[in-house]
């Protein structure tokens, strides 16, 4: 859905849609469903984007972060 954070996690690796329009999600699923080359783009997008998300990622972040704040960054 093209809500909260959703777009930034999910990137170019989804369609996005209103989340509070059932028009317009029948419209991505009929997209899906009828477009088999989008289909398999956004399958090997998928996997590519996800890898950016890792814990390791994640809790290096934060702790550049804390460590940043505490002045020792």
């Amino acid at each position: 859905a093209r809500a909260a954070s959703l777009p930034e996690v999910v990137g170019q690796a989804s369609l996005l849609f209103d989340p509070h329009s059932v028009p317009d999600l029948q419209s991505a699923i009929t997209r899906l469903w009828e477009d088999p080359q989008l289909s398999e783009q956004l399958r090997t997008l998928g996997p590519a984007q996800a890898a950016g998300f890792s814990w390791q990622r994640i809790t290096q972040i934060h702790v550049d972060q804390y460590l940043r704040i505490m002045g020792r960054g």
